[in-house]
C-alpha cells in the first residue's frame, strides 16, 4: 500500500445534499463539476492545476516512517505539521 498525494479542492454546492452525490458521479462527469480553488475564481475541476505524487509503500518501508506525518515528510514540497 502506498499514499497519494493531491492538492484539495472544494466544490461549491448549491445545496449541503449537493456533496454528497458527488460519490455517485463517474470520473468524467466529476471532472466537470465546478469548483472554486485557491485561484478564487470558478472552473472546472478537469482544468484546475493539480499536482500528484505517490509515495509508495517501498519508499516508506526503507525510510522507516511509522507515522503519517513521517510517510508525507517523503513528498517533495509538502509542509508537515
Amino acid at each position: 500500500m502506498g499514499l497519494l498525494v493531491a492538492p484539495q479542492a472544494w466544490a461549491e454546492a448549491a445545496d449541503a445534499g449537493a456533496l454528497s452525490d458527488l460519490s455517485r458521479l463517474s470520473l468524467e462527469e466529476l471532472a466537470n463539476v465546478e469548483i472554486t480553488s485557491v485561484s478564487k475564481r470558478p472552473e472546472t475541476l478537469g482544468a484546475a492545476p493539480a499536482a500528484i505524487y505517490v509515495i509508495r509503500n517501498e519508499d516508506i518501508r526503507f525510510s522507516g516512517a511509522d507515522s503519517l506525518p513521517e510517510a508525507l515528510r517523503l513528498a517533495p514540497n509538502l509542509q508537515v505539521a
